[in-house]
């Protein structure tokens, strides 16, 4: 493992997950890996008045020029049917972010007459609201995936890759166990909020530039066909699709095929273990683009081989 973590500056940025993207970096298993990465504006929203002038185009061709990722990290050895497990070791804010509502977005629809941004300063542990309000920090990673097998997907996206998860479970202390679909995997990192509400209610958090530093490790012939997260306490499965029963279901039967072959249980008695233990929680789920996303969370020490 390297003791010095590798670099890698927001200079040059992406905006879809692909094959097509050359590496910034090529790393063994168990590189240190610090990882700048810009807001979902890029950096250019500075001021509220710029949320209109700095708005993506979705209707355009390609990849809209939002929610730059950090990458790709090329990992070496890594091939299809392999998994990268990649630890979240810290997140360092930028000094101020900021969150956008629109009327088109949002668990409500038609929250706010137009869009509109609020600036969001880090203080200590908090972000500022008003300049009253203290908001707890809870930083998290948005955007963490490989490239997939067939052409890229945008990083606004989520799917089987990874991409766009937008979950409160990708936060430090967690490892994010990654599917590799392409030779040498290509890792995209970026999209970092310092809080957000699971469900991201208005379709965005305190949308921040940050580093984040990640310990990256080859496991061999570990691909699943859905990325899952795992904590000291919890294993995490994932499911994402356009409609929530069918991103519940991805993700609970997930969950199922890991307890079961964990616990030595079939089927039937994984679901009621998990019934009896598990929580589904909604990671984002504000009527945009993206795929509705879920997740399900189980203790560790039920989850352990007997």
């Amino acid at each position: 493992m390297s003791e010095t973590p590798i670099h890698l500056d927001r200079d040059i940025v992406a905006y879809h997950c692909g094959k097509d993207v050359a590496p910034r970096v090529t790393v063994t298993s168990g590189s240190l890996v610090t990882v700048a990465t810009h807001d979902a504006r890029s950096g250019k929203l500075k001021r509220p008045e710029d949320v209109i002038p700095t708005a993506p185009d979705f209707g355009a061709p390609g990849h809209p020029k939002t929610n730059p990722v950090t990458g790709p990290i090329a990992v070496e050895g890594a091939e299809p049917g392999d998994a990268l497990a990649v630890t979240i070791l810290d997140i360092t804010l930028d000094a101020e972010g900021f969150i956008i509502a629109r009327p088109e977005w949002g668990v409500v629809k038609n929250s706010v007459p137009h869009q509109v941004a609020k600036m969001l300063p880090v203080d200590g542990n908090a972000v500022i609201f008003d300049n009253a309000l203290r908001i707890p920090l809870r930083p998290n990673i948005g955007t963490i995936g490989t490239a997939p097998a067939g052409e890229g997907v945008s990083s606004i996206y989520c799917g089987a890759h990874g991409g766009n998860m937008d979950s409160n479970a990708v936060c430090v202390g967690t490892t994010v166990h990654l599917p590799v679909n392409v030779d040498l995997g290509l890792l995209f990192i970026g999209d970092v909020h310092a809080v957000m509400s699971d469900s991201e209610a208005v379709g965005t958090g305190c949308e921040i530039g940050a580093t984040v530093t990640v310990k990256i490790e080859l496991v061999k012939g570990a691909g699943r066909a859905w990325p899952w997260m795992e904590t000291d306490t919890k294993i995490i499965s994932y499911g994402a699709a356009r409609e929530y029963a069918d991103a519940a279901a991805i993700a609970m039967h997930e969950m199922i095929d890991m307890v079961s072959a964990r616990h030595a249980l079939d089927k039937a008695d994984a679901f009621m273990l998990i019934g009896l233990a598990g929580d589904l929680r909604v990671n984002q789920s504000c009527n945009s683009p993206i795929d509705i996303s879920v997740r399900v969370e189980f203790p560790k020490h039920l989850a352990a081989a007997q």
